[in-house]
């Protein structure tokens, strides 16, 4: 397991329990669809007006389990992103 899924899994309380895995359309691909993690997935999620103002290399990212929708992601994710999990579960309406 490479030192940043090892990392990411360790920061959310799995790694004892269940591995991260990052899934991508094909293998070479660079753009990682989602991570999953234990018994659900962890996907970039919509900024609202009450997000922090992101950094350079972050995204907004949720843990959404296997029985809610999934959501159509905004942002592509990256080997390397910092992920700021803890979005909000309803999306603002603008």
């Amino acid at each position: 397991m490479s030192e940043w899924i090892l990392e990411l899994s360790q920061s959310l309380g799995i790694a004892e329990s269940a591995p991260v895995w990052a899934i991508k359309e094909t293998e070479d691909s660079n753009t990682i669809l989602k991570y999953d993690a234990g018994p659900g997935s962890i996907l970039s999620w919509p900024v609202e007006v009450v997000t922090p103002k992101l950094e350079e290399n972050e995204v907004f990212c949720h843990w959404v389990a296997l029985d809610e929708k999934e959501t159509k992601q905004l942002v592509a994710l990256r080997q390397g992103m910092k992920l700021l999990i803890g979005a909000a579960t309803e999306i603002e309406k603008k």
